[in-house]
């Protein structure tokens, strides 16, 4: 049986240098990646360093019917912000997205009093962390247009470790470069007004998870995701994180977790199979027979951009699961009929 255990709590990523290696039970306050030494080996300025470090805070929100996703993306080459409402009855997906230099995405250096945003004439996204009072606020407006409806929204995540556990990783691409990732599962409330309608999102049947990341990847970046939450027909609240990426000894480091109420447990490296293409069905396992879902993608998302430069092939589309996780006491947890996103992500930057 794989066993995991979180590591002892640090309070920054990086000690005299050196990053402290580790999977965290709790957010990380000083998160100082810009202080790492010979990340690569030899000494670079550290505006290099800024350059090649790669950053974004995204978030997933939902109820048993709309399942809504939004990022604030910097690669430092270029920006990105989107914010993306999906019916899941009808498959129907809304789009608001804005590209832009990069030094117009701020992405928050930790997740004390800070802010990850993107704003212009017509289109705010705005994430207020704030987890010393246990709250991540969401704030979204776009001004519509002959395509897209006006839409503005308003939300609140319950960041309390009593009710919402987390996991925060630092794990090692190769020498002391590293990747960085705090996750939690959380009640949610809030409100989106979008096209005339008002969807309303109450904290006893909505959730949202929140991905604050940075890593160092190598030039050519690549990894399989897939995250998905919602609750039981009991009304136990349920999620999971799976991630297949370039982090060296996925046994000992990855992130790949189960969430369950207010507990939180890891999982074992996990195996993305498509024998169908990206857009049939995907298959995930692990060693131990503990992981045995099946994502039928449903609704199509894909960026494709081939420069001398920059290449990227991304898919991440959003579906329907199938399948359990076994728990580390035996319980079968069935993910059957949930709805999530999942990514296959190759860029090259």
């Amino acid at each position: 049986m794989y066993c995991s255990n979180f590591s002892e709590q640090v309070n920054e990523l990086v000690s005299n240098g050196q990053f402290n290696w580790g999977t965290y039970a709790a957010a990380v306050p000083n998160i100082n990646m810009l202080d790492a030494a010979k990340p690569w080996g030899f000494p670079v300025p550290r505006f290099v360093k800024n350059m090649r470090l790669k950053e974004w805070q995204a978030f997933q929100l939902g109820n048993d019917r709309y399942f809504l996703v939004g990022v604030v993306y910097n690669a430092k080459i270029m920006g990105l912000s989107q914010f993306i409402f999906i019916d899941k009855q009808n498959n129907s997906k809304v789009l608001f997205e804005k590209k832009a230099p990069s030094w117009k995405m701020r992405v928050a250096p930790h997740l004390f009093d800070t802010y990850s945003f993107y704003k212009d004439g017509s289109y705010r996204l705005s994430v207020h962390n704030d987890i010393a009072r246990n709250t991540i606020e969401i704030d979204f407006a776009k001004q519509g247009n002959s395509v897209l409806p006006n839409a503005k929204g308003r939300f609140t995540g319950l960041h309390d470790p009593a009710v919402s556990p987390s996991i925060t990783i630092c794990h090692p691409f190769g020498g002391n470069r590293a990747l960085y990732s705090h996750k939690s599962l959380m009640p949610m409330q809030g409100e989106l007004e979008l096209g005339g309608h008002v969807y309303t999102f109450d904290s006893r049947d909505s959730w949202m998870i929140i991905d604050d990341h940075k890593g160092y990847y190598p030039y050519k970046m690549h990894y399989d995701w897939l995250t998905t939450a919602g609750f039981t027909p009991q009304g136990d609240r349920i999620g999971l994180n799976l991630t297949d990426n370039q982090t060296t000894n996925h046994y000992r480091f990855n992130e790949n977790c189960l969430w369950f109420n207010e507990k939180i447990e890891l999982l074992p490296p996990v195996s993305v199979d498509r024998p169908h293409g990206v857009n049939r069905a995907w298959y995930l396992t692990d060693d131990y027979g503990r992981i045995k879902l099946k994502f039928i993608p449903c609704v199509p998302s894909s960026i494709k951009i081939c420069t001398p430069i920059i290449r990227t092939d991304y898919h991440g589309p959003y579906g329907w699961i199938e399948g359990h996780i076994i728990a580390a006491d035996g319980r079968k947890i069935s993910f059957d009929s949930f709805f999530g996103m999942g990514e296959k992500k190759f860029i090259q930057c």
